[in-house]
């Protein structure tokens, strides 16, 4: 059986940016910082403190700062209890796309450690 073309284009992709140098950019956070504004600050911020999260103190640019706490965020996205259920929540992919961001970004910091 031949894996379909969408998913080879998606492996190659995900090749792509495993194998990108250390040192290229990641592309801006400015996707994901409005993914966070809107779905995640609204409870995580310096005024509520919910769940002892400040998300709002956080910078994108530089994950490797607060890389615990991203961690613990990105393992909640992807366990899907974050956004909770009944709150409103971007797609899938949008999330998923967070996480990955997230994710390569402490890669990169770790690796430069």
């Amino acid at each position: 059986m031949r894996p379909s073309l969408p998913i080879t284009v998606a492996a190659v992709a995900t090749v792509a940016v495993a194998l990108r140098p250390a040192g290229s950019q990641l592309p801006a956070p400015d996707a994901q910082q409005a993914l966070l504004n809107q779905y995640c600050i609204t409870c995580h911020n310096q005024k509520l403190k919910t769940g002892g999260l400040e998300l709002d103190k956080l910078d994108l640019h530089h994950v490797g700062a607060n890389a615990e706490t991203w961690e613990k965020v990105v393992r909640k996205i992807r366990a899907g209890m974050m956004p909770p259920a009944g709150a409103h929540r971007p797609d899938r992919p949008a999330l998923d796309a967070f996480a990955a961001f997230i994710e390569t970004a402490l890669d990169r910091a770790a690796a430069a450690n």
